[in-house]
């Protein structure tokens, strides 16, 4: 059943065009000016499939911090640890395990990335670590006032290191893309942002560009979406199209809801529970032949 769903989704997508909108005329800063996190932590839990095939999971997990003490992974300290006190802001953590088969091999890669932003949005630090066959890598970026450096290592040896300078007013992190999504202002009917934004692993300076493309509604895709009437799981979403200035990244699509008034998941447990009025949720992502569709949401 879930192979029709995503044969269906896929053809409502295929039919939008991909074109990027005009720009808005509205600031960068009014872009991402809307409040979209929960007072505490929201956890978005995803299915990853390749050629519709499940081949793992993936998590995206919004943290508010206020004056909060926050330790996490430095490869470039002695004791591979970097602290953060007082902290107040986002903690955006992503992690992914896959488990399946790729094009018949069998393939076993996983990673995780964590980075802190200020209320506004500026980022403050940045880790990312992905172990794909058998190359282990750690990257960071160090944010200070007019530049951020940047570290990449392949299993435990640095690689390269290099400083890029930044303005705060047009830069934000190369993990940070799902947090200014959600955070930007995207009912008008015309929108397009871009900025700049390191990146660890080729130790440089990137253009990302984020266009809004069209409004869908899919119908009966999710089976825990809110249901209408004649009892049908209908979802408006904004289509959302990411395009990045690097020979290794292809461009992305995204599907985002404007909110969910609300809707029921299962646990781990298979047990319902619901959760209400959750803004601005990436229900789908699209990297090529990975598909990212979500399961569930918890909220704590």
């Amino acid at each position: 059943m879930k192979k029709v769903l995503i044969v269906v989704l896929i053809a409502i997508l295929a039919a939008m065009p991909i074109v990027f909108a005009a720009c808005s005329r509205v600031s960068q800063t009014d872009m991402i000016s809307d409040p979209y996190v929960a007072d505490n932590s929201e956890t978005f839990i995803y299915k990853m499939y390749y050629k519709e095939n499940v081949i793992g999971s993936m998590t995206l997990t919004f943290k508010k911090l206020k004056a909060a003490s926050v330790t996490l992974p430095d490869p470039t300290a002695e004791n591979n640890e970097r602290a953060f006190t007082s902290f107040s802001g986002t903690q955006l953590s992503m992690a992914y395990t896959v488990d399946g088969l790729i094009d018949g091999v069998q393939t076993n890669d996983e990673g995780y990335s964590e980075v802190l932003y200020g209320n506004n949005y500026s980022p403050a630090y940045s880790y990312k670590h992905e172990s794909i066959g058998d190359t282990v890598r750690d990257m960071c970026v160090v944010y200070e006032t007019k530049y951020a450096y940047t570290y990449l290592y392949e299993n435990g040896e640095e690689k390269n290191k290099a400083a890029v300078k930044v303005k705060n007013t047009t830069h934000f992190d190369n993990e940070m893309i799902y947090a200014v999504v959600r955070a930007s202002r995207i009912s008008s009917s015309s929108y397009t942002m871009s900025f700049s934004a390191p990146n660890a692993r080729l130790c440089k300076l990137e253009r990302i560009s984020v266009s809004k493309v069209q409004e869908v509604k899919l119908k009966d895709v999710f089976d825990w979406a809110p249901k209408n009437e004649e009892g049908e799981a209908i979802l408006s979403c904004y289509a959302m199209r990411v395009s990045i200035s690097n020979s290794y990244a292809s461009p992305y699509s995204m599907l985002i809801t404007q909110n969910i008034e609300s809707a029921t998941f299962r646990d781990d447990e298979d047990q319902p529970y619901t959760v209400e009025n959750v803004h601005k949720v990436i229900v789908r992502i699209a990297e090529g032949d990975y598909l990212y569709l979500l399961d569930r949401i918890v909220i704590d």
